[in-house]
């Protein structure tokens, strides 16, 4: 019963992070008060962004498990690097306050590949203390 409930928060979790993420790559958001003062700090966010995305889909997928093998799965880090790609086209395509970043897809997919190795090699003690 534990582990349903574990993989029932974490779908829960994945599902609100993912919205939240949509929802934030959408909204025009007011310089006023929210300015960071040094280069590139939007593609340190998504990175970020991306980096705890592929860390909630993969609990999530690997709460039922019985083991504590949590390499990464192909399927989540394509699916979330898709997701990523397509907002940016959104954001090109339906908004005129957010524009198509090549390099915004880059820092989302280098997240993804960086959680997926941190996964890999931290994974089994992680599963041990959250699952």
């Amino acid at each position: 019963m534990k582990s349903i409930l574990n993989k029932n928060v974490w779908l829960v979790l994945a599902l609100i992070y993912t919205v939240g993420l949509l929802v934030v790559s959408l909204v025009k958001i007011e310089s006023e008060g929210l300015s960071v003062n040094f280069k590139h700090a939007d593609k340190i966010f998504h990175f970020g962004a991306y980096f705890g995305m592929t860390l909630i889909w993969h609990f999530y997928l690997f709460a039922k498990e019985k083991t504590n093998d949590l390499y990464p799965n192909l399927w989540i880090c394509l699916s979330i690097i898709g997701f990523g790609i397509v907002v940016e086209i959104i954001q090109r395509d339906l908004t005129t306050y957010r524009g198509f970043e090549w390099l915004d897809i880059l820092a989302n997919t280098l997240g993804v590949i960086v959680a997926s190795l941190f996964l890999a090699l931290v994974g089994p003690k992680l599963a041990v203390k959250f699952l």
